[in-house]
């Protein structure tokens, strides 16, 4: 639980992103939608081995993120990447061998599993 507290406490951002350092130590200005999808899952994790309603609330929150900065409305499916402020990066393309097939969906079956939908 040490990792998901320490990630709650210093990583996600009061909006409700995930924030993550690059492998030089520095800020990552650009919110990828794996490390996003992934902090759902694992603050989903950490309140089914802890029973620590913080963690549930903020995959939740986690959540209201994703559907607020990161799903397309327009064109469907998730930017690869968000900047710091909200805005999309659209240049990026949007289904690759890792976007719709792995974290996207790992999150969602993750969810219906774990929540019993």
């Amino acid at each position: 639980m040490n990792l998901a507290t320490v990630q709650l406490k210093e990583a996600m951002d009061e909006k409700g992103a995930m924030m993550y350092e690059k492998a030089d130590g520095h800020l990552e200005t650009k919110l990828s939608w794996w490390v996003q999808a992934e902090t759902v899952v694992g603050f989903l994790n950490a309140w089914h081995i802890s029973g620590d309603k913080k963690f549930l609330d903020a995959a939740v929150r986690e959540w209201e993120w994703i559907k607020t900065y990161m799903i397309d409305r327009e064109y469907g499916e998730w930017y690869a990447n968000v900047n710091a402020d909200g805005t999309p990066q659209k240049s990026r393309v949007k289904a690759d061998q890792w976007r719709c097939p792995y974290h996207n969906s790992r999150m969602g079956f993750e969810v219906m599993t774990r929540l019993k939908y």
